[in-house]
Protein backbone atom coordinates (compact mmCIF):
# COMPACT_ATOMS: atom_id res chain seq x y z
CA UNK A 1 0.00 0.00 0.00
CA UNK A 2 2.62 2.40 0.82
CA UNK A 3 4.36 2.13 -2.78
CA UNK A 4 0.67 2.74 -4.23
CA UNK A 5 -0.38 -0.71 -5.08
CA UNK A 6 -3.91 -1.21 -4.41
CA UNK A 7 -5.25 -5.25 -3.03
CA UNK A 8 -8.35 -7.40 -3.49
CA UNK A 9 -8.90 -9.76 -0.80
CA UNK A 10 -11.90 -11.58 -0.68
CA UNK A 11 -12.15 -12.77 3.02
CA UNK A 12 -13.16 -15.81 4.58
CA UNK A 13 -16.35 -14.97 6.85
CA UNK A 14 -16.72 -18.82 8.86
CA UNK A 15 -15.07 -18.46 11.55
CA UNK A 16 -15.41 -18.24 15.62
CA UNK A 17 -15.94 -14.76 16.80
CA UNK A 18 -12.69 -14.39 18.51
CA UNK A 19 -11.23 -15.14 15.29
CA UNK A 20 -13.66 -12.56 13.50
CA UNK A 21 -12.24 -9.68 16.16
CA UNK A 22 -8.62 -10.43 15.60
CA UNK A 23 -9.40 -9.97 11.70
CA UNK A 24 -11.25 -6.60 13.01
CA UNK A 25 -8.02 -5.40 14.86
CA UNK A 26 -5.38 -6.21 11.99
CA UNK A 27 -7.66 -5.39 8.97
CA UNK A 28 -9.58 -2.26 9.92
CA UNK A 29 -6.83 0.35 10.31
CA UNK A 30 -5.65 -1.45 6.60
CA UNK A 31 -8.96 -0.74 5.49
CA UNK A 32 -8.72 3.32 6.12
CA UNK A 33 -6.32 3.48 3.64
CA UNK A 34 -8.76 3.20 0.76
CA UNK A 35 -6.48 0.72 -1.44
CA UNK A 36 -8.65 -2.50 -0.38
CA UNK A 37 -11.55 -3.68 -2.03
CA UNK A 38 -12.85 -6.58 0.26
CA UNK A 39 -15.17 -9.23 -0.87
CA UNK A 40 -16.74 -12.10 0.75
CA UNK A 41 -18.21 -15.49 -0.98
CA UNK A 42 -21.78 -15.40 0.43
CA UNK A 43 -23.29 -19.29 -0.21
CA UNK A 44 -22.03 -22.15 2.18
CA UNK A 45 -18.84 -24.08 1.36
CA UNK A 46 -17.90 -27.45 3.48
CA UNK A 47 -15.03 -25.71 5.72
CA UNK A 48 -12.73 -29.00 4.60
CA UNK A 49 -10.43 -27.56 1.69
CA UNK A 50 -8.87 -24.88 2.78
CA UNK A 51 -6.90 -22.61 -0.23
CA UNK A 52 -4.77 -19.17 0.15
CA UNK A 53 -4.14 -17.18 -3.08
CA UNK A 54 -2.12 -14.40 -3.52
CA UNK A 55 -1.31 -12.82 -6.85
CA UNK A 56 0.72 -10.10 -8.17
CA UNK A 57 0.01 -10.08 -12.04
CA UNK A 58 2.65 -10.14 -14.27
CA UNK A 59 5.18 -11.15 -11.32
CA UNK A 60 4.17 -13.83 -9.12
CA UNK A 61 2.13 -15.65 -7.06
CA UNK A 62 2.07 -17.88 -3.46
CA UNK A 63 -0.49 -20.78 -2.94
CA UNK A 64 -0.93 -22.74 0.23
CA UNK A 65 -3.31 -25.32 0.79
CA UNK A 66 -4.44 -27.48 3.68
CA UNK A 67 -7.28 -29.84 5.07
CA UNK A 68 -9.19 -27.74 7.99
CA UNK A 69 -6.97 -25.93 9.64
CA UNK A 70 -4.03 -28.64 9.61
CA UNK A 71 -1.68 -25.90 8.56
CA UNK A 72 1.60 -27.39 10.25
CA UNK A 73 4.13 -28.70 7.74
CA UNK A 74 1.92 -27.70 4.16
CA UNK A 75 3.79 -27.22 1.37
CA UNK A 76 3.49 -23.66 0.36
CA UNK A 77 4.40 -22.61 -3.57
CA UNK A 78 6.01 -19.67 -5.07
CA UNK A 79 5.59 -19.24 -8.12
CA UNK A 80 7.35 -16.73 -10.86
CA UNK A 81 6.80 -18.39 -14.25
CA UNK A 82 4.82 -15.66 -15.95
CA UNK A 83 2.01 -18.08 -17.65
CA UNK A 84 1.52 -19.99 -14.29
CA UNK A 85 0.82 -16.69 -12.98
CA UNK A 86 -1.47 -15.45 -15.33
CA UNK A 87 -3.57 -18.78 -15.08
CA UNK A 88 -3.46 -18.33 -11.29
CA UNK A 89 -5.07 -14.72 -11.96
CA UNK A 90 -7.51 -16.14 -14.09
CA UNK A 91 -8.67 -18.36 -11.78
CA UNK A 92 -8.83 -16.20 -8.65
CA UNK A 93 -10.88 -13.41 -11.47
CA UNK A 94 -13.61 -17.00 -11.72
CA UNK A 95 -13.94 -16.90 -8.13
CA UNK A 96 -13.83 -12.87 -7.50
CA UNK A 97 -17.29 -13.16 -10.04
CA UNK A 98 -18.96 -15.53 -7.56
CA UNK A 99 -18.73 -13.18 -4.59
CA UNK A 100 -20.25 -9.68 -3.28
CA UNK A 101 -18.40 -6.65 -2.44
CA UNK A 102 -17.98 -7.10 1.67
CA UNK A 103 -19.18 -3.15 2.78
CA UNK A 104 -19.51 -0.26 0.82
CA UNK A 105 -17.19 2.40 -0.03
CA UNK A 106 -17.85 6.20 -0.07
CA UNK A 107 -15.26 8.82 -0.20
CA UNK A 108 -15.57 12.82 -1.21
CA UNK A 109 -17.09 12.08 -4.42
CA UNK A 110 -19.81 10.60 -2.99
CA UNK A 111 -20.63 12.63 -0.16
CA UNK A 112 -24.41 12.97 -1.34
CA UNK A 113 -24.68 9.00 -1.75
CA UNK A 114 -23.60 8.11 1.75
CA UNK A 115 -25.84 11.58 3.09
CA UNK A 116 -29.16 10.06 1.40
CA UNK A 117 -28.27 6.08 2.82
CA UNK A 118 -27.75 7.41 6.71
CA UNK A 119 -31.57 9.30 5.81
CA UNK A 120 -33.12 6.14 5.04
CA UNK A 121 -31.80 4.05 7.96
CA UNK A 122 -32.12 6.42 10.06
CA UNK A 123 -35.73 4.98 10.99
CA UNK A 124 -34.44 1.57 11.34
CA UNK A 125 -35.42 0.96 14.84
CA UNK A 126 -32.83 -0.97 17.67
CA UNK A 127 -30.00 -0.34 19.75
CA UNK A 128 -26.83 1.26 18.82
CA UNK A 129 -23.30 2.12 19.95
CA UNK A 130 -20.68 5.31 18.99
CA UNK A 131 -17.15 4.76 18.88
CA UNK A 132 -14.65 7.24 18.35
CA UNK A 133 -11.93 9.23 19.94
CA UNK A 134 -14.18 12.20 20.02
CA UNK A 135 -17.70 12.69 20.83
CA UNK A 136 -19.65 12.22 18.13
CA UNK A 137 -21.97 14.81 15.76
CA UNK A 138 -25.15 13.41 17.86
CA UNK A 139 -23.90 14.65 21.28
CA UNK A 140 -23.29 18.06 19.83
CA UNK A 141 -24.66 20.80 21.66
CA UNK A 142 -26.67 23.57 19.18
CA UNK A 143 -24.90 26.13 20.46
CA UNK A 144 -21.78 24.73 19.52
CA UNK A 145 -22.87 23.99 16.09
CA UNK A 146 -24.07 27.25 15.62
CA UNK A 147 -20.76 28.71 15.73
CA UNK A 148 -18.76 26.54 13.79
CA UNK A 149 -21.61 27.22 11.18
CA UNK A 150 -20.87 31.03 11.41
CA UNK A 151 -16.89 30.27 11.22
CA UNK A 152 -17.31 28.32 8.65
CA UNK A 153 -19.81 30.56 6.61
CA UNK A 154 -21.29 27.10 6.02
CA UNK A 155 -25.18 26.64 6.77
CA UNK A 156 -25.86 23.18 5.36
CA UNK A 157 -23.56 22.32 8.36
CA UNK A 158 -26.52 23.10 10.38
CA UNK A 159 -29.15 21.03 8.34
CA UNK A 160 -26.76 17.99 8.60
CA UNK A 161 -26.08 18.81 12.29
CA UNK A 162 -29.96 18.78 13.06
CA UNK A 163 -30.23 15.39 10.89
CA UNK A 164 -28.03 13.75 13.17
CA UNK A 165 -29.05 15.08 16.66
CA UNK A 166 -32.76 14.31 15.31
CA UNK A 167 -32.10 10.80 14.70
CA UNK A 168 -30.13 10.46 18.36
CA UNK A 169 -33.25 11.83 20.39
CA UNK A 170 -35.93 9.84 18.13
CA UNK A 171 -33.73 6.63 19.01
CA UNK A 172 -33.63 7.25 23.23
CA UNK A 173 -37.27 8.42 23.02
CA UNK A 174 -38.48 5.23 21.56
CA UNK A 175 -36.91 3.16 24.18
CA UNK A 176 -33.75 2.07 22.43
CA UNK A 177 -30.22 1.95 23.87
CA UNK A 178 -27.39 4.64 23.00
CA UNK A 179 -23.67 4.18 23.59
CA UNK A 180 -21.16 6.24 23.19
CA UNK A 181 -17.70 5.01 23.46
CA UNK A 182 -14.79 8.09 23.93
CA UNK A 183 -10.92 8.45 24.46
CA UNK A 184 -10.26 11.17 26.97
CA UNK A 185 -6.49 11.88 26.99
CA UNK A 186 -4.69 12.92 29.92
CA UNK A 187 -2.91 15.84 28.35
CA UNK A 188 -3.00 19.33 29.53
CA UNK A 189 -1.68 20.64 26.26
CA UNK A 190 -4.13 23.15 24.87
CA UNK A 191 -3.19 21.99 21.07
CA UNK A 192 -5.28 18.68 22.76
CA UNK A 193 -8.62 20.81 21.88
CA UNK A 194 -7.33 21.86 18.23
CA UNK A 195 -9.01 18.24 16.61
CA UNK A 196 -11.13 17.65 13.68
CA UNK A 197 -14.70 17.19 13.66
CA UNK A 198 -15.13 13.89 12.45
CA UNK A 199 -16.16 13.59 8.83
CA UNK A 200 -15.83 17.34 8.70
CA UNK A 201 -14.82 17.23 4.99
CA UNK A 202 -18.24 15.10 3.99
CA UNK A 203 -20.04 18.35 5.49
CA UNK A 204 -17.84 20.04 2.48
CA UNK A 205 -15.98 21.79 5.30
CA UNK A 206 -12.70 19.88 5.26
CA UNK A 207 -10.62 22.28 7.85
CA UNK A 208 -13.33 22.49 10.18
CA UNK A 209 -11.62 21.75 13.96
CA UNK A 210 -13.00 22.21 17.58
CA UNK A 211 -11.22 25.21 19.93
CA UNK A 212 -10.94 24.40 23.04
CA UNK A 213 -14.03 25.73 24.98
CA UNK A 214 -16.16 24.25 22.00
CA UNK A 215 -14.84 21.01 22.63
CA UNK A 216 -15.29 20.94 26.46
CA UNK A 217 -19.11 22.38 26.14
CA UNK A 218 -19.59 19.21 23.81
CA UNK A 219 -18.24 17.24 26.31
CA UNK A 220 -20.42 19.03 29.15
CA UNK A 221 -23.07 18.01 26.73
CA UNK A 222 -22.66 14.68 26.68
CA UNK A 223 -22.85 14.92 30.83
CA UNK A 224 -26.04 16.72 30.84
CA UNK A 225 -28.03 14.11 28.50
CA UNK A 226 -26.55 11.47 31.28
CA UNK A 227 -29.16 13.09 32.91
CA UNK A 228 -32.06 13.34 30.72
CA UNK A 229 -32.03 9.86 29.11
CA UNK A 230 -31.38 6.72 31.08
CA UNK A 231 -30.87 4.38 28.17
CA UNK A 232 -28.18 6.88 27.16
CA UNK A 233 -24.49 5.56 28.50
CA UNK A 234 -21.19 6.63 27.39
CA UNK A 235 -18.37 4.82 27.90
CA UNK A 236 -14.51 6.07 29.06
CA UNK A 237 -12.00 3.75 27.26
CA UNK A 238 -8.41 3.74 26.09
CA UNK A 239 -9.65 0.97 23.60
CA UNK A 240 -9.71 3.05 20.80
CA UNK A 241 -8.83 1.50 17.44
CA UNK A 242 -6.92 4.61 15.47
CA UNK A 243 -7.96 7.37 13.37
CA UNK A 244 -11.46 5.95 13.43
CA UNK A 245 -14.80 6.07 14.45
CA UNK A 246 -17.86 3.56 14.34
CA UNK A 247 -21.40 3.34 14.59
CA UNK A 248 -22.83 0.26 14.49
CA UNK A 249 -26.53 -0.39 14.63
CA UNK A 250 -27.86 -3.57 15.88
CA UNK A 251 -30.95 -4.23 13.15
CA UNK A 252 -28.28 -2.53 10.71
CA UNK A 253 -24.92 -2.47 10.59
CA UNK A 254 -21.85 -1.03 10.96
CA UNK A 255 -20.92 2.69 9.27
CA UNK A 256 -16.50 3.02 9.93
CA UNK A 257 -15.04 6.29 9.05
CA UNK A 258 -11.54 8.04 9.20
CA UNK A 259 -11.83 10.60 11.34
CA UNK A 260 -9.56 13.12 10.09
CA UNK A 261 -9.78 14.30 6.18
CA UNK A 262 -9.77 12.87 3.65
CA UNK A 263 -12.49 10.84 5.05
CA UNK A 264 -13.23 7.11 3.51
CA UNK A 265 -16.33 5.68 5.17
CA UNK A 266 -17.38 1.78 5.12
CA UNK A 267 -20.88 0.72 5.48
CA UNK A 268 -21.20 -3.14 6.81
CA UNK A 269 -24.49 -5.17 6.17
CA UNK A 270 -23.21 -8.78 6.29
CA UNK A 271 -24.48 -10.12 9.00
CA UNK A 272 -21.58 -12.46 10.67
CA UNK A 273 -19.29 -9.53 10.70
CA UNK A 274 -21.39 -6.68 11.60
CA UNK A 275 -22.47 -9.06 14.28
CA UNK A 276 -18.70 -9.43 15.12
CA UNK A 277 -18.90 -5.51 15.34
CA UNK A 278 -21.54 -5.14 17.53
CA UNK A 279 -20.03 -8.54 19.85
CA UNK A 280 -16.81 -6.25 19.80
CA UNK A 281 -18.11 -2.84 20.82
CA UNK A 282 -19.90 -4.54 23.31
CA UNK A 283 -17.20 -6.10 24.99
CA UNK A 284 -15.48 -2.89 25.25
CA UNK A 285 -18.18 -1.21 26.68
CA UNK A 286 -19.31 -4.08 29.34
CA UNK A 287 -15.39 -3.93 30.20
CA UNK A 288 -14.94 -0.25 31.78
CA UNK A 289 -16.96 0.66 34.63
CA UNK A 290 -20.33 1.29 34.83
CA UNK A 291 -22.66 4.01 33.81
CA UNK A 292 -22.26 6.18 37.24
CA UNK A 293 -18.52 5.84 37.41
CA UNK A 294 -18.20 6.85 33.80
CA UNK A 295 -20.44 10.03 34.24
CA UNK A 296 -17.57 10.88 37.27
CA UNK A 297 -14.91 10.36 35.07
CA UNK A 298 -16.18 12.32 32.78
CA UNK A 299 -17.36 15.38 35.56
CA UNK A 300 -13.39 15.15 36.71
CA UNK A 301 -12.40 15.35 33.49
CA UNK A 302 -14.28 18.30 32.58
CA UNK A 303 -13.30 20.20 35.69
CA UNK A 304 -9.89 19.72 35.30
CA UNK A 305 -10.06 21.14 31.76
CA UNK A 306 -12.28 23.57 31.36
CA UNK A 307 -9.85 26.66 32.53
CA UNK A 308 -7.26 25.63 31.06
CA UNK A 309 -5.41 27.87 28.50
CA UNK A 310 -8.26 30.47 28.84
CA UNK A 311 -5.65 33.37 27.93
CA UNK A 312 -4.83 32.00 24.72
CA UNK A 313 -8.52 31.66 23.84
CA UNK A 314 -9.49 32.38 20.45
CA UNK A 315 -12.85 34.16 20.33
Amino acid sequence: ISIGCRIKIIHSLNRGINDMLEILNNWIPIYLSGAIEPYHYAKLRDGIYHRTLFVAPGHSALISDSVGANTDNTLNILINDEQAVGALKNEFNDYLSLCRPLLNIYNMCYTNAFISKMSTIGEINGDAIIYGSTPSIHTMPKNVALQMSKRTNNPKFMTLYEKHKLWFEKKLKKGNMVIEIINLTNTSDCDFYDRYVPMCDIYRIPELKYERREYIEHLENVLSLLSVYPNFKVVISDNIMGDMSLLAMEEYGVVIARETPPTTIFEITEQSLRMAFWEYLIRIADSESDREDNAKLLKKYIEKHRDVGDNNEKY
